[in-house]
Formats: structure tokens, C-alpha cells, sequence
């Protein structure tokens, strides 16, 4: 019989979270209006999501929806449009207790234009991060979209969604914010660098040091580069703009 997991924070105490993070996602430009949904495991057998509709940067904890394990509300509320989303994103991950989903500007430009953010280019986000795999499109509110989840969840904690924004999953809701949050400062300063002709990416020697020293830092968060090989010599080529 497995053992049951540990949940630090009660209801009241993830209704907070949630309505804060919603709150610091819309003040620090990485969702507009009603844009962007979190998920968080109350227990074993309910989550904790974001309303339809509602203005993530006001929210209230009364505010909140309470579902089971497939997203069916539990208390009346409407949840997220994108509730498939985190159901399939928390199924696919037991590992992990909460889901975020945001539309943070550079991040996205970057689907936008085609280029993905799989190159090496800052130390700090090959050590925690690795690359961000690029999901291809699909239709947001539909099927296709959690189904084209379930396999690259399984091997990084952050996912970038072609034209859509972006991904992450954690151990709690605060470190989903931490994830989107150094993802988009990485996606700005890379923009910045390829407006200035290019962003000079790190080799393959000293992408292997960064990963190496995943270890003796204990960070044992997902990561492509340090799981996949081919991931890794990838992460290493050129990033350069596109000719007009």
C-alpha cells in the first residue's frame, strides 16, 4: 500500500496562494484580463482552481473553485476553461502538487517568431531549467491541448505552448511562480542579446560542467538537458535572429 502524501498548506492557506500569485502574474505582465489559470492539490482526492472568467490580478479566496481529480466541480463554481489543461498536466506528474498556466509577452514572442528556447545561453537557467521543449499548436479549451501534454510533462517541468504561452508544474504554486518567473527574465534578456546581433550560446564542455553541478546543488527538478543527450548537443547551436 503506498504512502499517503504530505500536504504543507490547508484550503484556507491555498486559497491565499492562489489569489496572490494571480495577483503578482497580472502586475508583472504575464497575463491580461481574465488570462492565465493555476491548480493546486488540496488532498489526495481535490484540487483547487482558478474561476472561469474572473480577473486573475483581483481575485478573492471565496473566489476559488473546488473540483475532483477529473476537474468536475465539487461546489457549485465554474472552473477554468482550462481545467483539462491541469487535470492532464497533475496526472501525468503525481510527482508534483500544482499546475500554472500564464501568457508572459517575451516568452510567447518567442513561439511567436519561431525561435525556440532551447538554446544555453544563461548559466542559472541550464542548472535549475535546462531547455524549455516547444509544444506545437492546439486549439486552447479543446482536447488536443492536454493531450499534447502528457508526453513532454513527463520529462520537463516547464513547457512552452506554440502560440499560447507557457507551462509549468512544482511541488507547490509558489515555485510554478518561480519557474514562469525565471523563464520570462531568461526570454527578455535573450531578446535583448539578439537585438544586439545574437546571443552567444555555451558549449557542449561547459553545458556538461552546469549539469554536472545539478548534483552537488541537490536540485532534482525535471530537466531535458540533464536527462536527454541529443537535448543537450542541441541546446548548444547557434541563436541567431531570423532574416526579415
Amino acid at each position: 500500500m503506498s504512502a499517503m502524501r504530505e500536504y504543507p498548506y490547508d484550503e484556507a492557506q491555498l486559497r491565499q496562494q492562489l489569489c496572490d500569485i494571480g495577483r503578482m502574474m497580472y502586475e508583472r505582465g504575464f497575463i491580461g484580463a481574465a488570462d492565465g489559470n493555476l491548480a493546486v492539490r488540496i488532498d489526495d482526492q481535490r484540487l483547487l482552481v482558478t474561476p472561469a472568467g474572473v480577473l486573475k490580478g483581483f481575485m478573492t479566496p471565496d473566489m476559488l473553485v473546488v473540483t475532483d481529480l477529473d476537474g468536475n466541480a465539487l461546489d457549485g463554481g465554474r472552473p477554468s476553461t482550462e481545467i483539462k489543461m491541469h487535470v492532464a498536466l497533475l496526472k501525468e506528474r503525481p510527482d508534483v502538487s500544482a499546475a500554472l498556466h500564464a501568457h508572459p509577452p517575451y516568452t510567447v514572442s518567442f513561439s511567436l517568431a519561431g525561435i525556440p528556447l532551447s538554446r544555453c545561453v544563461i548559466p542559472e537557467i541550464v542548472v535549475t531549467i535546462g531547455m524549455v521543449p516547444t509544444v506545437p499548436y492546439a486549439t486552447p479549451g479543446t482536447e488536443e491541448l492536454p493531450d499534447s501534454l502528457r508526453v513532454p510533462i513527463r520529462s520537463s517541468d516547464v513547457l512552452l505552448l506554440e502560440r499560447h504561452g507557457i507551462v509549468t508544474v512544482a511541488d507547490e504554486i509558489w515555485n510554478c511562480f518561480k519557474l514562469l518567473d525565471m523563464v520570462e527574465h531568461s526570454a527578455k534578456i535573450t531578446h535583448l542579446a539578439l537585438q544586439l546581433g545574437g546571443a552567444k550560446v555555451l558549449d557542449r564542455e561547459q553545458v556538461d560542467k552546469l549539469v554536472n553541478s545539478r548534483y552537488d546543488l541537490g536540485i532534482g527538478q525535471r530537466s531535458t538537458i540533464a536527462e536527454d543527450l541529443m537535448a543537450r548537443l542541441a541546446c548548444s547551436q547557434p541563436l541567431t535572429r531570423k532574416p526579415p
